[in-house]
């Protein structure tokens, strides 16, 4: 049986502090049934004990960062990062300042291939070189160098919570994936500000703080005024039980995903101890696919698991049962393994019936669903999967600028290990894209589609879009064969024709797309400082531009409120704007229609208003004010006349215990429709003009047993979590 507890967060005010004190909520013992005899309780509460494997070495990097004249630099943020793992999904990345002498030492860095990177105030972020340090267990790497320079472009932004109070301490995460790829690391202070040095382009920025669901948000450097929006944390407990015995089984990752998408990178996970109970923090609300594997087990529970905000959802019983493990290496002809890429196994994908020349469904056996297995190619090029249930599964090998020339594409998997394994790469084929206007000028951020080659009668298509240098980059994983490149809508041009040969190493193409005029918005707010983290782009007014009459073209963030809208042929034009909630008139600039000629480039001003608020507060149907109630505000002209914008959700704010909210960053002279949502599915909302102070909207109650008390004051400083019995 699921329990749930409610979680009491009672705020008290002290200045610009957020100090969060959980209670240790330990997870229910597994409910059993009473056995007949003592023997049989005795066997009921004997977990499994797996095998104890020795815990690998970790490392010690060290090194100096200087600046180009060989001067040390002092007070350097070093951060070192895994590599060869997905940007978004790795670890944390381990940071330390440099001394006096420049010199930083990094400790407990994880073996294989780590980025190392350098951040320090009036320089540009530097990577070491070679810019892939490639630790080994319980080494130490002493000779690491960083050589920064002047200049860098800033990211300055806070972290708040759900009811616009500042979060202190949080950690802010920036990770480029675009050359030079690297991952630095910010510390919020007590006002909840941050700032960081980067390269010029796009960068994800990721906030995590106790007590809070992590949040990120794509942007680009410079900018100013960036905020990352918080939301209290909820948690599930439970225990990992072997479904043939029900004995606990310790040692098992639990993974959290949206039900809706069990096969996200982004997830949250839990470890099951000795006696089975594991615990996952930080989950936002909402339906999560449990999924349960390690050394010899594997399972996932039938049914998702609902998480409402603040929550914690108890005695959730994840099943596992027996699997095998499935291991090999990566290595090319010569035996030198292959240090970075991946491999899967589980059910056929495309690249299965390409190679095979027949449909998906011939490949499956029916009734023997197999999981979808992943796994990082070790730093020796080797490959383990811990747990594979009996199956047939299809194998792919991805292994960095190589392609897989022989080695099992098929295994089928019944009661014991699977060792010995060999795969063997090649170096493959690669490709680089380049979009250029009818100018020759890069087109940043732009959509196109790669047709691969025709096999089995299909052709596969892959979107894709070019980077902050105009072109994108297929390294050496592509076969040979005949490609072809097209534009994807907005964009015109005549698609291009590739042949990829062995031995040609990486070719170059360029797509032209036709157009060669701009139109540059400058979006400042009231105090003439740049807004960025809008939505901005344009569409066509004139029959000059028929070949895209009902496209939008959206506009490229340059940073310090300023967004590129290109390539354009000759026409007129319609700005949009929005930030998400607002929409702005033609008394700001936005709905003047703008004239574009070829090879010119238009300004636009926009100022952008955010200084009114709405205030007022959620009551029940009986007039009692109701905490932990979502609100949030839409312009009502946004959806008519910027619905060509695709839009991200509002953004909202939490009621606190007297029911009271405040919505900022509104339009002067805009007209709002409030909407008040509570997690447990109550809705009601009401239009009202900006401005409003008093504002009332009833809310139908739901059962008392099914709310979260939770009070988030404008200036919060401590979080007591609590629970109880419903």
């Amino acid at each position: 049986m699921i329990k749930r507890d409610r979680a009491a967060i009672a705020v008290c005010l002290a200045p610009a502090m957020v100090v969060i004190v959980a209670m240790a909520l330990r997870p229910a013992k597994v409910d059993e049934v009473v056995p007949a005899n003592a023997s049989a309780e005795a066997a009921t509460r004997i977990p499994h004990v797996l095998p104890m494997t020795q815990p690998v070495p970790t490392a010690t990097v060290s090194g100096r960062v200087i600046d180009e004249d060989a001067h040390p630099i002092s007070a350097a943020q070093v951060c070192i990062a895994c590599a060869s793992c997905e940007p978004i999904m790795a670890p944390p990345p381990r940071c330390n300042a440099s001394d006096a002498q420049g010199t930083f030492t990094l400790t407990d860095v994880a073996p294989g291939g780590q980025r190392v990177t350098a951040e320090a105030e009036g320089y540009a972020p530097g990577v070491a070189t070679p810019d892939i340090v490639w630790v080994k267990p319980g080494s130490l790497a002493s000779d690491v160098q960083l050589v920064l320079r002047p200049g860098g472009d800033r990211v300055v932004g806070s972290v708040m919570d759900a009811s616009g109070g500042p979060v202190s301490h949080a950690s802010v995460r920036a990770i480029r994936v675009l050359p030079p790829a690297m991952t630095l690391l910010a510390e919020t202070d007590d006002d909840g500000r941050f700032a960081l040095s980067l390269p010029a382009g796009s960068v994800t920025l990721e906030a995590s703080a106790e007590g809070y669901a992590p949040t990120r948000v794509m942007t680009v450097a410079p900018s100013q005024a960036i905020t990352l929006r918080l939301t209290p944390a909820s948690r599930i407990t439970g225990h990992v039980l072997d479904t043939n015995d029900n004995r606990a089984v310790a040692g098992i990752e639990v993974r959290a995903a949206p039900s809706n998408n069990p096969y996200a990178p982004i997830h949250r996970v839990g470890r099951s101890d000795h006696d089975g109970a594991f615990v996952i923090d930080g989950l936002e609300p909402g339906y999560y696919a449990l999924t349960a594997s390690g050394p010899g087990f594997r399972g996932t529970r039938p049914e998702p698991v609902e998480v409402l905000l603040a929550d914690v959802v108890r005695n959730v019983d994840v099943r596992v049962m027996r699997a095998v493990s499935v291991a090999g290496r990566v290595i090319d002809r010569q035996g030198v393994p292959c240090q970075r890429g991946f491999a899967t196994m589980g059910p056929p994908g495309p690249e299965q019936w390409l190679r095979h020349g027949e449909p998906i469904a011939n490949l499956t056996t029916p009734g023997v669903p197999v999981p979808a297995l992943m796994t990082m190619i070790g730093m020796n090029g080797e490959v383990v999967f811990e747990a594979a249930t009996p199956g047939r599964y299809f194998v792919s090998v991805q292994c960095f600028d190589h392609v897989l020339s022989d080695g099992p594409e098929e295994i089928v998997v019944a009661q014991q290990d699977v060792t010995d394994l060999a795969w063997h790469v090649a170096p493959g084929l690669g490709l680089r894209v380049a979009m250029r206007d009818s100018a020759d000028l890069p087109v940043p951020h732009a959509a196109f589609y790669l047709r691969f080659p025709t096999q089995a009668g299909r052709t596969p298509v892959m979107p894709m879009m070019t980077g902050d240098d105009g072109a994108a980059v297929f390294p050496g994983f592509m076969r040979p064969g005949t490609y072809q490149v097209t534009p994807a809508p907005p964009y015109v041009g005549d698609p291009v024709t590739v042949e990829l040969r062995d031995g040609n190493g990486t070719a170059e193409v360029t797509l032209r797309i036709k157009g060669s005029g701009a139109i540059v918005v400058d979006a400042q707010d009231q105090d003439g400082v740049g807004v960025d983290q809008l939505q901005v782009g344009a569409s066509v007014l004139s029959e000059q531009a028929e070949d895209s009459a009902s496209a939008v073209f959206p506009a490229t963030a340059l940073g310090g409120g300023r967004y590129r809208i290109a390539p354009l042929v000759a026409g007129t034009y319609q700005v949009h704007v929005t930030d998400g909630v607002n929409a702005w008139d033609a008394s700001d600039g936005a709905r003047d229609p703008v004239t574009v000629s070829e090879g010119s480039s238009r300004e636009v001003a926009i100022r952008i208003d955010r200084a009114a608020q709405i205030a007022g507060s959620i009551t029940d149907d009986m007039g009692d004010p109701l905490a932990n109630v979502w609100v949030s505000a839409l312009a009502t002209q946004r959806a008519e006349r910027d619905s060509a914008l695709s839009h991200a959700p509002p953004s909202r704010v939490l009621t606190d215990l007297d029911g009271h909210f405040v919505l900022s960053g509104l339009a002067t002279n805009g007209s709002y429709r409030v909407r008040a949502e509570d997690p447990t599915g109550g809705v009601a909302t009401v239009d009202a003009a900006a401005g409003a102070t008093n504002l009332r909207i009833a809310l139908s109650a739901n059962s008392a047993a099914q709310r979260r008390s939770i009070a988030l004051t404008s200036t919060p400083s401590a979080l007591a979590l609590g629970s109880s019995t419903p």
